[in-house]
């Protein structure tokens, strides 16, 4: 026996050997065809890829500006329906307009009140409010007072003929959050100091300020005068509403957006007094005729009902054929203007040149639609073959077989 194994060692051996490597090889063709299934790298997750695992839908960020048009013309309509005569001090007539605007139908996160231009030229006089949906954002301390503070809605019967000397010295503009930045009054000793306007709006204290509701709101101001028909009443720069949402991709509005700015109803101008008509100031009467007494009067000859003095021919008063203002033609996109009425339907003036408000640096005036970046959105993990049965696994599993038979016939 001793001799058969000594004689035979070698092919024992190789024996042993086929055995042990014919069974690791069909050991790993059974295991690798159990997992044929799983992905090769042990790190990568054997269910749905990361980037659909990931929790929440993306978000998108937008913003809207509404503009209300600076108002420099107008003069402050004593004497006019709700509004009192003149009295140098008083709060006694004002000028309101509004630029109306739809919210958007996603989540607002907050937004600012500031100009078009800089430097900041804005100025007003006597005192000033600023509105969202008629409830006071910001305003003069004097004015704001009355009415019952910030976030107060705005009530002209409160603050109607209040005393407003103290404005010049000691007023300052008061706003929801209380921070902002707001220029000195027109008349102020220091107006060259003038600083920017800029009011800033939380989400909470849009909450407060905005109706229910996406449509039918309002942005406006409101500028109180006491006597000075040069100055009163008169707001010099535009003023921009900006607001900011947060949006899902679901919500289909938050792609461009255009809205049409609300153009103000100018103040009606009063119909000038004709001789001996009952008046109660100078401005009221037409010509150069004067209020005397209560009475529209010549003041050459303040006791004559015609108003023509003796030894003086009247002269008739000829009456003017209005002529048509030429309406200019709308200046078209990064043309030269010097304000928004200057351009185009959709335009505005920024910086001397007509561009589209919702992206006024684009000479073309035409938006690019953002590519929305995903929030919180995983990168997919890289495709990795899977493994199991193949070609080689099969030849291999022969060869050992065939291995293993061929050892046992030399061991016969």
């Amino acid at each position: 026996m001793q001799t058969y194994l000594r004689k035979n060692l070698l092919t024992i051996i190789i024996l042993t050997v086929t055995v042990i490597l014919t069974g690791l090889a069909v050991f790993t063709a059974i295991r690798l065809y159990q997992l044929r299934d799983q992905s090769v790298a042990p790190n990568v997750p054997s269910s749905k890829p990361a980037a659909q695992e990931a929790s929440g839908a993306p978000t998108y960020t937008r913003s809207q500006t509404v503009v209300l048009p600076k108002f420099t013309t107008d003069q402050c309509p004593w004497n006019q329906a709700d509004n009192l005569s003149r009295n140098e001090g008083d709060a006694r007539a004002r000028i309101a307009k509004t630029s109306n605007f739809d919210l958007l139908n996603c989540e607002l996160t907050g937004g600012s009140v500031n100009s078009l231009v800089a430097p900041q030229t804005y100025l007003y006089d006597d005192t000033l409010l600023v509105t969202l949906d008629n409830k006071v954002l910001a305003g003069t301390n004097t004015i704001v007072s009355p009415l019952g503070g910030i976030g107060s809605v705005f009530d002209w019967a409160k603050v109607k003929n209040t005393d407003q000397n103290s404005q010049i010295a000691g007023t300052k503009i008061i706003c929801i959050g209380n921070t902002c930045e707001a220029p000195y009054t027109l008349n102020h000793s220091n107006g060259s100091k003038t600083p920017l306007v800029n009011i800033s709006l939380s989400k909470q204290n849009l909450a407060t300020l905005l109706n229910t509701g996406l449509t039918g709101h309002t942005f406006g101001a409101v500028v109180i005068g006491d006597g000075d028909p040069t100055t009163d009443c008169k707001l010099q720069e535009d003023l921009v509403l900006t607001l900011n949402y947060t949006c899902n991709t679901e919500i289909i509005a938050c792609q461009e957006v255009t809205f049409n700015i609300a153009t103000p109803t100018a103040s009606p101008t009063a119909t000038p007094v004709a001789c001996n008509n009952a008046c109660s100031e100078d401005i009221q009467c037409a010509g150069d005729n004067e209020c005397v007494s209560g009475m529209c009067r010549n003041t050459q000859c303040d006791t004559e009902t015609d108003c023509v003095c003796n030894g003086s021919t009247p002269t008739p008063t000829p009456t003017a054929t209005p002529t048509a203002t030429p309406t200019a033609s709308p200046v078209s996109c990064n043309n030269t203007c010097s304000t928004n009425t200057d351009c185009s339907s959709g335009l505005v003036c920024n910086a001397g040149s007509c561009r589209n408000q919702s992206c006024t640096n684009e000479t073309d005036c035409t938006c690019a639609i953002a590519s929305p970046t995903p929030t919180g959105s995983a990168t997919a993990a890289p495709e990795l073959p899977n493994a199991g049965i193949s070609a080689p696994t099969l030849i291999g599993g022969a060869a050992g077989i065939l291995l293993l038979l061929g050892a046992l016939l030399l061991a016969l």
